[in-house]
């Protein structure tokens, strides 16, 4: 199993936009091969948002074929520019879940 993180700061204002562009992104990826899980939604941990950080995904995928695929699938990369365009950082972990 993979685990697939993304911290995102969303430009000032923005914010309903990114919760818009990624409750859109998570359903319609929740269908692709591999992913055994996705969600996203905004952040209300105090600490976190106080550095800015507006939202968070994750995605869980059977394994690094899987994440691959994802990474160059046409839902993904039409995602990119979107929250290029709303956000003022993203922050992307991935590991190997036991």
């Amino acid at each position: 199993m993979i685990e697939h993180i993304v911290v995102i700061k969303a430009k000032p204002g923005r914010e309903p936009e990114v919760s818009g562009i990624l409750a859109r992104f998570a359903t319609a990826a929740a269908s692709l091969p591999g992913v055994v899980e996705i969600t996203a939604g905004p952040n209300f941990h105090q600490r976190s948002a106080d550095l800015g950080v507006s939202h968070g995904m994750l995605v869980r995928f059977t394994d690094q074929k899987a994440l691959d695929a994802y990474q160059v699938h046409p839902l993904h990369t039409a995602l990119l520019p979107e929250l290029t365009q709303t956000c003022v950082e993203r922050l992307v972990l991935d590991w190997h879940a036991a």
